[in-house]
């Protein structure tokens, strides 16, 4: 743009030079502008380049990074599946020889493959281990199974013993008095019979006065009563059997020694033969207190310390069954999780097995989608090229889609401003001097370029959609151009031409043309475009003016204060207009 307007401020100048300029001197019509109204197009101005609106992108997708061992030529024409890259498994150091042909054809495993190698032999034990652990499982839960059958029989068998001793519960055909034994009721009855019997026999059973209350004790409750009598109750039949033996046995010893008294007395029998029966009969009433000493000591403590201890052997087996099943169900957590812990390891092989796999497909880059081959770019825009090392997720190949093209710019931070999406915009290319084509704008940048041109100056990229198809290629991604953006229309706006304005500090100035000769008038500005620049104060229409300074025009004196530049105006105020958003002189 200044380059244009410095040509065309030149050209002026030259031509009033050699016309003329002051007071009655006739000066060139051309170089007279007569001020007036008129609708002013605001632009925006900046170069880009083309680039395919659309493309197919080609990334590594090695992980880590990869060294890049083949690159297909660039520009050549590729179909969907052709193989346009390969890449190696690690990435080269400073210390590594120069890449060359020779030495991608001595890569014949790569680390991947190795490692791929490695993984398999990783997986086999993995399984092999999985399936152990499987079996080891199967055992363990047999055994825990045999020892909570064990536990639960023990029980059982405690359990059966101990009824053994009490009694059980009658049968139906023990009810209808079929097979019956008898019930501990009826074993209690006799020894209340037994001791309430008198007679030379009551001296002992006055000797035992609770063994009625400690049998009761015994069987604890009054159910008891009513079940078949077990071994308790035939312990106590027999000591009471014993008993009534040894009192039959103890009337017939004394009734054998009173005759055997009367038959010594009148001499029918020896001494000898009376002392005789004097000893059975003392061995007899022996044998009859200890029977109920028996029946003592059995009732007392015998019995007590046995139901005591069948009691106890239920209780253990109980817990004994408790511990096993909590044991078991600890043990078989245990075992379970172990197994989950290596179907884990096992899984995660396998997924490492296939993740090689897929690097080892990831290291050959096919075209998903015919078209042109474009190298991808990395740091100062620099293409990939064979040997260098690649990092994941970085763009290798590009497939631009030559159809639909874009240009691609970046605006000033000072104009970003004034650029909007569905701004209208004419493109002209460098290839094709003699044309220009359309488009509109279809992103601005939220934030700055990363890498601006400079450090001071900041850019936001800026994408133009061309207008119209370019299936035939004519447009080429890369090409240079100029993009003149559309912001808006200053309607019925005063407005002059670029070059006649002149800056003196912060004011601007224009020549007028008086009966008395040129004239510095101060005017106020508002938007301007490539060429013309609204006047918001200063003058009126129908005034004339010079499109550059005449010779020999001097400023007042109060205006030739500060620095003196003849440049045109680099900053403008904001007006408004319609049909589009503020703008702002460039």
């Amino acid at each position: 743009m200044h380059h244009q307007l410095q040509s065309l401020t030149l050209l002026i100048a030259l031509s009033l030079a050699s016309c003329g300029g002051r007071g009655g001197e006739e000066v060139d019509p051309s170089l007279i502008h007569t001020v007036g109204r008129r609708d002013l197009i605001i632009t925006v101005r900046e170069r880009g380049e083309l680039k395919a609106a659309r493309d197919t992108r080609i990334t590594s997708e090695l992980e880590g990074r990869a060294t890049l061992i083949y690159l297909i030529p660039e520009g050549t024409i590729v179909e969907a599946g052709e193989k346009v890259a390969e890449l190696e498994q690690g990435a080269r150091t400073e210390l590594d020889v120069p890449f060359s042909k020779s030495h991608i054809n001595q890569l014949h495993v790569s680390a991947i493959a190795e490692k791929r190698a490695l993984q398999a032999i990783n997986v086999a034990r993995a399984e092999a281990t999985l399936e152990q652990a499987r079996k080891t499982v199967e055992i363990v839960e047999k055994e825990l199974q045999a020892a909570a059958k064990t536990a639960e029989t023990r029980l059982q068998i405690a359990q059966l013993r101990l009824e053994k001793f009490q009694g059980h519960q009658r049968t139906e055909g023990e009810a209808d008095g079929e097979a019956s034994a008898g019930t501990n009721g009826e074993m209690v009855d006799r020894l209340r019979e037994l001791l309430g019997s008198v007679g030379s026999d009551s001296t002992n059973a006055a000797r035992h006065p609770r063994l009625l209350e400690r049998v009761l004790e015994v069987l604890g409750s009054e159910e008891s009563l009513r079940l078949e009598m077990g071994e308790m109750a035939n312990q106590i039949l027999q000591q009471i059997d014993e008993i009534s033996l040894a009192r039959a046995d103890l009337e017939l010893a004394t009734e054998t020694l009173f005759h055997s008294r009367n038959l010594e007395q009148k001499g029918f029998i020896t001494t000898t033969e009376l002392e005789r029966d004097e000893i059975n009969h003392k061995r007899q009433l022996s044998k009859q207190t200890v029977a109920w000493n028996n029946l003592g000591l059995l009732v007392n403590y015998t019995l007590p310390e046995d139901l005591i201890s069948l009691e106890l052997e239920v209780e253990n087996a109980g817990l004994d069954v408790e511990s096993v099943q909590a044991a078991n169900e600890a043990r078989r957590v245990r075992e379970d999780a172990e197994l989950k812990s290596i179907e884990a390891e096992y899984a995660l092989a396998v997924e490492q097995l296939a993740n090689c796999d897929q690097q080892i497909q990831n290291g050959i880059l096919r075209a998903p989608a015919a078209g042109l081959v474009v190298y991808g770019r990395y740091d100062w825009d620099e293409p990939v090229y064979e040997g260098m090392s690649v990092r994941e997720r970085q763009e290798v190949i590009i497939l631009p889609d030559v159809s639909t093209m874009k240009v691609e710019l970046k605006v000033p931070e000072a104009q970003i401003g004034r650029v909007a999406t569905e701004q209208t915009a004419t493109i002209g290319v460098e290839a094709f001097p003699n044309e220009s084509f359309t488009g509109r704008i279809t992103h601005v940048a939220t934030l700055p370029d990363p890498a601006p041109r400079s450090r001071v100056l900041k850019v936001y990229v800026t994408e133009v959609l061309v207008d119209g198809d370019n299936s035939q290629g004519r447009l080429r991604p890369g090409m240079n151009c100029t993009v003149t953006i559309e912001i808006g229309t200053l309607r019925d706006v005063l407005n002059v031409p670029l070059p006649a304005l002149e800056r003196r500090g912060d004011t601007h100035f224009v020549w007028k043309v008086t009966p008395e000769g040129p004239a510095a008038a101060e005017v106020e500005l508002g938007g301007n475009n490539l060429t013309h620049v609204q006047i918001v104060a200063g003058l009126v229409e129908g005034e004339r003016i010079y499109l550059v300074r005449p010779p020999g025009a001097e400023l007042p004196p109060s205006a030739e204060e500060g620095p003196r530049e003849s440049s045109p105006p680099v900053e403008a105020e904001t007006a408004r207009y319609q049909g589009g958003a503020p703008a702002a002189g460039l």
